[in-house]
């Protein structure tokens, strides 16, 4: 008997931890049995909607590294679009050094800037930024002597990829000038007009929406216009929808994002339809229309898909994984942020820096 009650003692000294009180004591002094005291049930919807919530956090870094990655690769396309003296690569980049001394001995301007140009697209590509700026502004100051502005235009175009990818936003604009004036005297109005929508977009990051919603409807849109340029148009429209969003004009977003539907449906492009009925889901979602909405997202979703536009799908689950939250639909937030972080590692590995 003596031997079973120390058993027990025992066993509630060990089990101390994860019992409320092991051994109990009844009104009338006797030791009775242990009473084990179980943990409160696990709140599932609570452990969702925090699980959710540390995602979504995470989301917002990872997501500004996606678009840097973008940028990089927008860049090395730009830089990769220039003429060069030789392929820019580590090979056969340290074979210009003897050509340039003899270029500058007998004056060829022409061979010097393409001497420096390649160096530029070299250094550009390789992360050097600082060496690549300086050597297209030498470039760039050759062809200013040569009057040529081919030349002109597509180095600066190259260094106002740079500056804007770096977020020197001042600078970028003072090149996106530059290319303009050679891009128009060379009746090339398109690309003008396109470089006008680059700094509304430089604006817009700089908070004067004014200045960009000029620059959309008086510069760049009238240009589109004259030429006859639909896409361009409709990139017009796309901006100002943006624009109008952020400022919180559903109203008029709501309607240029319609109209930018409408000119994607004509011309049969898949991504501007894209971006057209996820800037339509976000301005509904806004507008608390959620149902609309997500109908918007979803036919998106599918576009891309179909199409095999992974950038577009992160960003389409992203906008559901936060739009899901804030209905309070934490298992379809989740849902949509693993498709999201699935499509997003999917696009990494395949666009490697």
């Amino acid at each position: 008997m003596m031997k079973n009650f120390f058993c027990i003692v025992l066993l509630a000294f060990i089990f101390q931890p994860a019992f409320a009180d092991t051994l109990s004591v009844r009104k009338n002094g006797l030791i009775g049995p242990p009473v084990l005291v179980l943990p409160p049930p696990v709140d599932s919807a609570l452990l969702n909607r925090l699980l959710v919530s540390e995602r979504l956090k995470k989301k917002v870094t990872e997501q500004v590294d996606f678009k840097n990655r973008q940028n990089i690769i927008i860049l090395n396309t730009i830089l990769l679009k220039t003429e060069t003296a030789v392929e820019p690569d580590a090979n056969l980049i340290g074979t210009l050094e003897e050509a340039l001394t003899e270029y500058i001995r007998v004056r060829d301007l022409k061979s010097q800037a393409l001497v420096y140009t390649t160096y530029g697209v070299y250094y550009g590509r390789y992360g050097q930024r600082e060496k690549a700026i300086d050597n297209f502004n030498e470039a760039l100051r050759l062809r200013e002597i040569l009057k040529d502005n081919p030349g002109i235009a597509k180095i600066s175009q190259n260094l106002m990829a740079i500056y804007k990818t770096d977020q020197q936003y001042d600078q970028a604009i003072k090149y996106a000038g530059q290319f303009i004036t050679a891009s128009l005297s060379q009746n090339k109005t398109a690309a003008a007009a396109q470089a006008y929508l680059d700094i509304a977009w430089i604006k817009f990051q700089q908070k004067k929406f004014k200045e960009s919603e000029n620059l959309i409807l008086r510069k760049a849109f009238p240009l589109f216009r004259r030429t006859g340029n639909k896409w361009g148009r409709m990139s017009c429209f796309q901006n100002l929808a943006e624009l109008y969003f952020y400022q919180k004009r559903y109203s008029e977003a709501k309607w240029f994002f319609i109209q930018s539907q409408i000119m994607a449906a004509k011309l049969a492009d898949n991504q501007a339809m894209i971006t057209s009925l996820t800037g339509l889901g976000k301005v509904k979602n806004a507008l608390g229309e959620h149902a609309d909405a997500l109908k918007d997202y979803k036919q998106a979703e599918q576009l891309a898909l179909r199409n095999n536009y992974l950038v577009k799908l992160v960003e389409i689950n992203a906008d559901l994984g936060d739009m899901y939250s804030q209905l309070g639909d934490y298992p379809a937030a989740g849902a949509a942020l693993d498709k999201y972080s699935r499509f997003r590692e999917s696009w990494i590995k395949t666009n490697k820096l």
